[in-house]
């Protein structure tokens, strides 16, 4: 939340995609070396020293960078406010969070957000162990876990240059597609070649997660209150993130197995980017 806040601030709103996707992927990046110097640091020492050691981190690089960046540069401000000057009268009329939570867009998107995180994570959570029940070797496992790692960071950057490139609803009618045909290939996924095939499309949409919810926000509603409209919508991506994974289980232990999940996942897909369309063209 405070980094999409922070872009939302500095950043025009013609450049937030392709920043959102450089920073999500620079988070993922950070995330995969510091996991590997931290597990090899705790070999070696012990967890103490470890917490020590980030800590340290934190408080010589990311505290002075926050206190730097927390503030909006003035000539940011002055952008924002010829930019509000510009902007017509029924736009003003979105200023505060009560008027906002009245437009249907902003349901239409909420939902679309639960609908997401739900079918997000219920897959991401239970890709390993769905790969494992076709019988798949570990190795086998790691390399699909590698490939959508490395696809899921390009993709953060190639979608945020997206948003800033073309109509947001061409950007959501090719990722609601892609996703749809990566479901598809998951529930062929005994096949290795389609098992690889889904990395790859699954991977192209992984932006969606990072960046859709702070840039969707952005794009509509006003930044006026953007800390606490982002905070409230995000509460309903966050709520699917919690559902996904446990309805996947639950269903994989059933005679239906993980295959009856995949179809619930592919519609409620369909659902969730057509719930984002229809807000994107009430806006």
């Amino acid at each position: 939340m405070p980094i999409s806040t922070m872009i939302s601030d500095w950043f025009e709103p013609e450049k937030k995609g392709s920043i959102m996707g450089i920073v999500f992927a620079g988070i993922g990046t950070g995330t995969f070396f510091w996991m590997q110097i931290v597990s090899r640091f705790l070999e070696r020492y012990n967890y103490r020293l470890a917490y020590f050691f980030l800590g340290a981190i934190v408080v010589i690089v990311s505290l002075p960078i926050s206190l730097f960046i927390a503030k909006r540069p003035d000539d940011v401000m002055n952008k924002l406010k010829d930019s509000n000057n510009k902007s017509d009268k029924s736009k003003d009329k979105s200023y505060t969070f009560k008027d906002i939570s009245k437009a249907p867009s902003f349901w239409t998107f909420s939902i679309g957000l639960l609908l997401m995180g739900i079918s997000f994570a219920g897959i991401k959570q239970h890709i390993q162990p769905y790969l494992s029940v076709l019988g798949y070797s570990i190795s086998f496992n790691a390399n699909i876990g590698s490939t959508l790692a490395v696809t899921g960071l390009v993709a953060n950057i190639v979608g945020g240059i997206l948003f800033d490139k073309f109509k947001t609803k061409i950007v959501l009618y090719f990722m609601g597609t892609v996703s749809c045909i990566s479901v598809i290939f998951l529930i062929l996924a005994g096949n290795p070649i389609f098992a690889y095939l889904f990395t790859i499309f699954y991977g192209l949409t992984m932006c969606m997660s990072s960046i859709w919810p702070s840039y969707g926000v952005s794009r509509l509603f006003s930044n006026e209150n953007y800390s606490v409209i982002f905070g409230f919508v995000n509460m309903f991506f966050i709520l699917g993130t919690s559902i996904g994974p446990f309805l996947s289980g639950v269903i994989a232990d059933t005679s239906f197995g993980y295959q009856a999940s995949w179809v619930i996942y592919f519609f409620t897909t369909i659902i969730a980017y057509f719930l984002f369309i229809r807000s994107v063209n009430n806006h």
